[in-house]
C-alpha cells in the first residue's frame, strides 16, 4: 500500500491531501483526527502530528486554519504562511535558539542541548533542518520498522528473598 499512496515527497508546508491525487485503484487509508482533551489552538502540536501523517500518505480530512502560520487576514479571511509552517516542521526555531544560547551562555547550552549536539555530529550535519531532511530521506528509502534486539533478562537474585508482609499473622 505504501507504493500506491506515496504521500508528499517534497515537504514544504503547503496544503496537501493524498486523496486529491487519487486515481483508479486502491483508495488511500482514511483516518479521522481525534484529539481528545487537547485544546484546538492555532499551532498546537497535535496539528503538526496530523500534518506529518497527511504528508506520509494518510487521508485525514483537514484544512490549514489551525496549522502554525495561519492567521486571520484584514478582510476576515484566512491567510496561511506555508514557509512559517515549514520552518516549524524542520525545527528551524530550535536551531536559532540553539545558536543564540551557544553565543550567550556555554553552560546553559551544554545543559540543554548536549545530546542534540552529539546527535548532529554523529549524523555529520550542521543544522537541525539538515538532520530532519536526512531522517526523512532514510524513512522514505526503507519505511519498514525493524525491532531492536532486546537484552537478555538479567539475573535478579534479590527478588528471591522478599521480606514477609507486615500484617501477616
Amino acid at each position: 500500500m505504501d507504493k500506491d499512496t506515496q504521500g508528499q515527497t517534497n515537504v514544504n508546508g503547503e496544503y496537501y491531501n493524498v486523496f486529491d491525487n487519487y486515481c483508479d485503484g486502491r483508495q488511500p487509508f482514511k483516518a479521522v483526527l481525534d484529539i481528545g482533551l487537547v485544546r484546538t489552538t492555532t499551532g498546537n502540536r497535535v496539528f503538526g502530528a496530523m500534518k506529518g501523517a497527511v504528508d506520509g500518505g494518510l487521508n485525514i480530512p483537514h484544512n490549514t486554519k489551525r496549522f502554525p502560520g495561519a492567521s486571520k487576514g484584514a478582510d476576515k479571511g484566512e491567510t496561511y504562511d506555508a514557509e512559517k509552517h515549514r520552518s516549524r516542521i524542520f525545527g528551524c526555531h530550535v536551531d536559532t535558539y540553539m545558536k543564540s544560547l551557544k553565543t550567550d551562555s556555554k553552560e546553559d547550552f551544554e545543559r540543554q542541548f548536549s545530546d542534540w549536539s552529539k546527535c548532529l555530529t554523529a549524523a555529520k550535519v550542521q543544522t537541525v533542518e539538515a538532520l530532519y531532511k536526512k531522517v526523512h530521506a532514510e524513512i522514505r528509502k526503507n519505511p519498514t520498522h525493524t525491532k531492536k534486539a532486546t537484552k537478555a533478562k538479567p539475573v535478579r537474585e534479590h527478588k528471591k528473598y522478599r521480606a514477609l508482609r507486615q500484617n501477616a499473622q
